[in-house]
């Protein structure tokens, strides 16, 4: 039979396989093993005497916990010496840190500093040992300031060094000034040198990181100092020109000291708004994303761009920053740009907004500036709802220690008495006014405003009458709990004017000028009672059936309570507050209790200023 034509190409491509595996394999280079043969040992251990003396720890566990397995006793080996392998890993560590350029003069450095920073190193020894230290690092500061340790002694010799010691390693560290805001031990001497250096050096430290400022506002090290410059040390122009570095890259070359702020840049550079606004929101993000925004700087940019960019971009950087809200709180310019996301945000970003408060309402109402957001909040947010279950439950967990504050009262306040000019500054309401009007606030005001103290007002009075002490041990707490009283209705309010009368009432004294007076002597609860009871008419105006302090009041007075108040001058005057304000059952009241005898007896015979005016009331 003859061979198929396919037989034959099989065999002719499995002989050209073989071949190539041949000629591979021929000029495949031997390879030489250095693996060192196995050492015969009497014990048959496998390692020998010599090898066992320098065995490591980690070679011994890893052989003890073999046996532990096998059980083969003889395949440890000799315990090593623990000691003998420490003072090695020393003496190793040591030759690594010789080969060091700064290993010498570090030593010896620290040396000098362990004697220069002793309480008993004496004025002149001191300044001695300063100067030695100088000389000796002087042209290598540059390396020195990168390390743990010398760079901690020249900080040392920052902070206690003559003036030219700190010119000449400013001199020296004028290069090297970006790098070491980004090191994490070299930050620590550009602190110094802000601290401590002369207004040039400062001004120096300043102009070296002018066209780097995004990048180390984008830095977690050098984030911190680019802050602390901006908020203290840098003058207007300087603040001017660091901000401009955020508007667009051509800033970063080009400095112009006339615009001042992202509105001008947009006038002076009309061709350019949309490349200058995508410059700055980028440059935003680059800060927002590492979570570094509590500086002025970033906060004051992001103020600007929020009122000036698109609707689509300014969602964006409100859902970018919402979470870190309660950050942005302690700053002014981060305050500023809370409330501008309440105002400038759409319904579920001021959600989100909200969301990202809880648990931090009580630091934020008696924070400087953060107070205000709150504010914010309960003048825009329609969804009142979300509001009492995220915020306001907070607020009444701790309302007496937060009116005890004199920003965390301003937030009480603004709830029972919402831009009430007894209460609050007119520039704090022109302030809140500015968000009047928004796109997304669709509710009326005095509905918002309504509803919101119909949530607080019932608890407020309870703490009133449960710490009624506690609310008016202090004028300006006691201004608080007058506003409450104010605004209060219903059977708590009645509570709470008991509690209050009795107050009033008890057998108390009060020192003043090391002298007893009666309580009434206190200035401002006089002040607050008398506000109280001029109150009461515009209640009974309103509805003749509300209850009245006056009536309370004169109810829980006994005879001796009324025999103490008459006794206090400005007790009298209290007494012809309640026949000032014209309510016929209150003058019927008090007319009746002050002809009893023994009272009448007791007025006869008062010689204040008080009780001579009580005495024409009476008359008349």
């Amino acid at each position: 039979m003859g061979k198929r034509k396919g037989d034959s190409e099989s065999i002719e491509v499995s002989a050209s396989q073989k071949k190539k595996k041949i000629i591979s394999e021929t000029s495949k280079p031997t390879v030489t093993s250095f693996k060192e043969p196995k050492l015969e040992d009497p014990d048959d251990s496998g390692v020998s005497a010599d090898h066992e003396d320098n065995l490591a720890p980690q070679q011994y566990e890893t052989r003890r916990k073999s046996f532990e397995k096998t059980g083969n006793k003889q395949s440890i080996g000799k315990k090593p010496d623990w000691m003998k392998f420490k003072e090695k890993k020393k003496v190793l560590k040591v030759e690594r840190k010789k080969k060091k350029s700064l290993f010498e003069l570090g030593v010896r450095s620290k040396e000098l500093w362990e004697e220069l920073r002793r309480k008993t190193c004496l004025k002149e020894k001191r300044n001695e040992l300063i100067k030695e230290l100088h000389s000796l690092l002087k042209g290598n500061y540059a390396k020195a300031v990168f390390s743990h340790d010398v760079g901690r002694v020249v900080q040392w010799l920052l902070k206690t060094g003559q003036k030219e010691v700190r010119d000449d390693i400013s001199m020296e560290l004028k290069g090297q000034l970006v790098e070491m805001s980004q090191s994490k031990y070299g930050c620590f001497c550009v602190k110094q040198l802000l601290k401590r250096g002369s207004k040039e050096v400062k001004n120096t430290v300043i102009t070296s990181y002018m066209g780097n400022v995004v990048k180390l506002m984008s830095h977690r090290v050098s984030s911190p100092i680019i802050s602390m410059i901006y908020a203290t040390y840098a003058n207007s122009i300087q603040k001017c020109h660091m901000r401009q570095e955020f508007y667009c890259d051509i800033y970063r070359v080009i400095k112009n000291d006339d615009v001042k702020s992202l509105k001008l840049a947009l006038q002076s550079s009309s061709d350019m708004k949309d490349a200058i606004l995508n410059t700055t929101k980028s440059n935003l993000l680059k800060a927002i994303n590492k979570e570094l925004v509590e500086s002025q700087l970033v906060n004051t940019v992001l103020a600007e761009y929020i009122l000036l960019c698109s609707e689509s971009d300014r969602s964006e950087i409100i859902s970018a920053i919402n979470s870190f809200l309660p950050l942005l709180t302690r700053t002014k310019e981060g305050a500023k740009v809370g409330m501008m996301c309440l105002w400038h945000g759409t319904p579920k970003d001021r959600k989100a907004v909200i969301k990202s408060l809880k648990g931090f309402v009580s630091k934020i109402a008696v924070c400087e500036h953060g107070y205000l957001v709150l504010l914010s909040i309960f003048d825009s947010v329609d969804d009142t709802v979300l509001v009492k279950k995220a915020l306001i439950s907070e607020l009444l967990d701790d309302v007496l220690n937060i009116a005890k504050d004199k920003y965390g009262r301003r937030v009480i306040l603004y709830l029972v008495a919402p831009r009430d000019p007894s209460y609050f500054h007119p520039d704090v309401v022109e302030i809140l006014k500015s968000g009047d009007n928004n796109t997304y606030s669709k509710k009326a005001a005095d509905v918002r405003r309504a509803e919101l103290l119909n949530a607080v007002l019932e608890p407020f009075l309870e703490s009133i009458a449960k710490d009624i002490s506690q609310w008016f041990s202090d004028n300006s707490l006691g201004m608080v709990a007058l506003a409450i009283l104010k605004a209060g209705k219903g059977p708590k309010l009645k509570d709470a004017f008991k509690f209050l009368a009795l107050h009033v009432c008890k057998e108390r004294e009060i020192k003043e000028k090391e002298e007893a007076v009666a309580i009434l002597e206190d200035p401002g609860l006089h002040l607050i009672l008398k506000k109280l009871i001029l109150y009461d008419k515009v209640r009974h105006e309103q509805n003749s059936d509300e209850v009245l302090f006056s009536e309370i009041f004169l109810s829980c007075l006994d005879n001796n309570s009324l025999l103490r108040i008459l006794s206090s001058n400005r007790g009298c005057f209290i007494l012809v507050t309640l026949f000032e304000i014209m309510i016929p059952k209150i003058k019927n009241m008090l007319q009746e209790r002050l002809n009893e005898k023994i009272i009448s007896m007791k007025i006869a015979k008062l010689k204040s200023a008080g009780s001579e005016v009580l005495k024409k009331k009476l008359k008349e």
